[in-house]
């Protein structure tokens, strides 16, 4: 193994060693160790183990950490040599060179084991952004030289993090049209939903392929609202409801993708505004547990493990990792679980996620 295997597999997996951005603190300590740093301030926890950091949020003190993100900074092996990296990476990859790798060697390697990236629009300009849509990992490169023209290939890798969800790199490339979005989201949320959808039928791309982006854009889009508001949310949180649904019956995504972005959606409300309006018609946890573990493609016998990650076809390795997903996304609302049944279902899956991709 290297270094080079190592930020495959994570841009690859969206995963450190198996642990991604929904482990809590404990579950990530107990694989990288109790040799970190933190930092604690108003509802946010970033514990940075060297190379690899871990960001989770909370509304309150009594509430859990909820996962946000993590991040490999690449660039500190230039400024503070191997010894930034965490003991258990370098057993896991051996050593790691003092210099940044190039991003021509990481994106072949890539794109010849299937998982391509695309250039979404950096937040610095001094850098250039390539994301992973599968694993929803980012990698940032640069800074860019003063030249006018030059291969990104012969970048450095600069940081890479994930999850960077398909609505979030919606917006990204579409930044010109935040003012028009949050026009035309306050008047769609007065109207009835015949009206609502006569509306998004007359407005979406004529091409199939460009309106699974527009509707991530605008379900993105209300999570900005929501964020800007202080309350009531009901209206929002019934039109976000709403649109999800929609976008599967309109074709847009499958059963599986609605019933996790729901599961998501519903979970970052308890954390973020709790106590949730009645009025909104959230569902319950057992009915978003329900649908995440019915999605699930696949038996615990027969989707593939992450030990070996170059073993499995890159079909098989899908099936794993939107079982991971749906699982990670059920175990966000276990402790609201009512049917004991459903929850020791969803902890048998849980106990298997962990080996998934």
């Amino acid at each position: 193994m290297s270094d080079l295997e190592f930020y495959a597999d994570v841009l690859s997996t969206g995963t450190i060693l198996g642990l991604d951005s929904s482990c809590t603190p404990d579950q990530v300590t107990m694989v990288l160790g109790a040799d970190f740093g933190e930092h604690r301030a108003r509802g946010v926890l970033l514990r940075d183990f060297g190379l690899v950091e871990f960001t989770w949020e909370r509304s309150s003190a009594d509430m859990p950490w909820f996962g946000l993100r993590f991040t490999v900074q690449v660039h500190r092996l230039e400024t503070a040599g191997p010894a930034v990296v965490n003991p258990v990476l370098q057993r896991a990859y051996g050593a790691f060179p003092a210099t940044a790798t190039p991003f021509g060697r990481v994106r072949a390697l890539l794109e010849a084991e299937g998982w391509p990236l695309q250039e979404i629009p950096a937040t610095d300009p001094q850098l250039r952004e390539f994301w992973q849509p599968d694993s929803q990992a980012t990698v940032l490169l640069g800074p860019r030289p003063e030249a006018a023209t030059f291969n990104p290939d012969e970048l450095p890798l600069y940081q890479i993090s994930a999850p960077l969800p398909p609505g979030l790199a919606a917006v990204r490339s579409a930044p010109h049209a935040h003012r028009t979005t949050r026009d035309r989201l306050n008047h769609l949320v007065l109207l009835s939903n015949e009206a609502r959808l006569d509306w998004l039928i007359r407005r979406q791309p004529a091409q199939a392929d460009e309106r699974p982006n527009w509707w991530l854009y605008y379900l993105q889009s209300i999570d900005a609202g929501i964020a800007q508001e202080t309350g009531p949310w009901d209206r929002w949180i019934t039109l976000k409801l709403w649109l999800i649904e929609q976008s599967e019956s309109q074709g847009i995504f499958t059963t599986l993708d609605t019933v996790q972005r729901r599961a998501w959606f519903v979970a970052t409300l308890h954390n973020r505004y709790a106590p949730l309006p009645a009025e909104a018609g959230i569902p319950d946890a057992d009915t978003l547990v329900r649908e995440c573990l019915t999605a699930i493609p696949g038996t615990h016998d027969d989707l593939a493990r992450s030990a070996d990650l170059r073993s499995h076809s890159r079909p098989d390795l899908l099936r794993s990792r939107r079982a991971n997903g749906l699982i990670r996304a059920a175990e966000q609302h276990r402790s609201r679980i009512r049917d004991p049944h459903l929850a020791a279902a969803l902890d048998q899956w849980s106990a298997l996620r962990p080996l998934l991709v």
